[in-house]
């Protein structure tokens, strides 16, 4: 496997996101000019998630094989919301350039109010971004509470 997540990520750093809404992915990322990734905000939208666009579309496809092959009503409800999870929450589909450069869509950029400086949490085989790291901290708690 090359490019993007080829290994685990585990990391943290505040970056730049500049005027054109580009953030840099780190090294860690092993990010690659031309990596086909895929932009998802998260099911709250309070940050994305970015992976390899390779695993969300096996697992779409996975989905709608298994969603072929349901017998139940309770095995089709789990394929159609888990599709629907994909359908609602995939915003963009960039591909990395050669500065190791992630362009996130504007009105995603507007939404989550992401300017300045952004956090960015490399996590095992995907990259997460928040408007800072109170914001992740914040996201930490609740999923502590949960």
């Amino acid at each position: 496997m090359e490019g993007f997540a080829k290994d685990l990520i585990v990391r943290k750093r505040e970056t730049a996101i500049d005027e054109k809404n580009r953030i840099i992915l780190g090294a860690s990322t092993y990010a690659e000019k031309g990596d086909k990734l895929a932009i998802l905000l998260s099911k709250d939208k309070t940050f994305l998630k970015v992976f390899r666009r390779e695993l969300i579309e096996t697992e779409i496809k996975r989905l709608l094989e298994l969603g072929k092959v349901a017998k139940t009503l309770e095995e089709q409800e789990y394929v159609e919301q888990n599709l629907a999870l994909y359908k609602d929450s995939v915003v963009a589909l960039p591909k990395v350039d050669a500065q190791r450069r992630l362009s996130i869509p504007k009105e995603v950029v507007e939404e989550l109010k992401l300017q300045g400086h952004v956090y960015v949490v490399g996590a095992f085989d995907s990259v997460e971004i928040y408007p800072s790291r109170e914001a992740y901290e914040a996201t930490l708690k609740q999923k502590k509470l949960k």
